[in-house]
């Protein structure tokens, strides 16, 4: 599940399928550099063109794609863990209206998913396609690798899926956890939309599974009553930078082949056991 031979792109995450555009976009991450911010608009606005490398020598079509695709992306981050633009650059300008500071309600908590729920419509059916990343890297500069699953559904018409609830949830929770005055009408009802859409949409594993397993989403801290509290399984794998002996002990009986992927001085400071 985690080749390391296996790599993607960040840009990836938001190229349009072929027969598809863009449309709307809603990103979660704790910290957040506004260089990076701007790289998101970029990505979206130059996947439109046939051939990205040719949009970056046309700079007023690409800044009226970047202008466009900022007014469709709305970025949530933990309030008080973004930076301060290093350069001075007119288009940081465009990120104004999508950057939304947020707060958890709960006293002490920290706002800390890291997901991009994007939304392509189709060039000749305006049909919808939703595509559901869910990554371990923060909107950040930083050039270390991390992992991502990407996953694609088409919404249905009236059912929701239950697989998908958490996924609607987390996303329809947002507005309520953004600081006031920094959410605008607009991007608040692209991201309602987003999560009404995420409800009725199947989104399938990847390979190795057969195509008809759903992924089903846990989302924590929403209020939805929902615990950490994983499954019991045959293979168990962790990957994090920090580590408890009350959390490992909780995985560790979760099956008998365990895999755990963790910084070696995290690893020196817990229970050799």
């Amino acid at each position: 599940m985690l080749p390391p031979d296996s790599r993607r792109l960040y840009t990836d995450c938001f190229r349009a399928p072929e027969g598809y555009d863009f449309d709307a976009c809603v990103g979660t991450t704790f910290t957040l550099d506004f260089e990076a911010l701007l790289f998101v608009p970029l990505a979206l606005a130059s996947s439109g063109f046939e051939d990205p490398e040719a949009a970056l020598g046309d700079p007023v079509a690409l800044l009226e794609g970047i202008q466009a695709a900022a007014d469709r992306l709305t970025v949530f981050c933990h309030a008080t863990a973004s930076s301060e633009p290093s350069f001075k650059h007119q288009l940081v300008v465009l990120l104004e209206n999508c950057y939304v500071p947020a707060l958890p309600k709960a006293p002490g908590a920290i706002f800390h998913p890291k997901l991009w729920l994007v939304r392509f419509r189709g060039v000749e059916t305006g049909a919808s396609l939703l595509r559901a990343v869910v990554l371990s890297r923060n909107l950040t500069t930083s050039r270390c690798w991390d992992t991502l699953v990407s996953l694609e559904g088409t919404p249905n018409r009236r059912q929701n899926v239950p697989e998908s609830a958490d996924l609607a949830h987390l996303v329809r929770a947002l507005p309520e956890l953004a600081l006031p005055g920094r959410l605008s009408d607009a991007h608040q009802n692209q991201v309602l939309e987003l999560a009404d859409e995420a409800q009725r949409t199947e989104f399938l594993a990847p390979e190795p599974f057969d195509g008809r397993t759903r992924v089903e989403f846990v989302a924590l801290g929403t209020g939805n009553g929902r615990r950490w509290k994983p499954d019991p399984g045959e293979r168990v794998v962790a990957v994090s930078p920090f580590l408890s002996n009350v959390a490992l002990r909780v995985l560790a009986k979760l099956g008998p082949h365990r895999r755990l992927v963790s910084r070696e001085e995290t690893l020196d400071e817990i229970d050799g056991e």
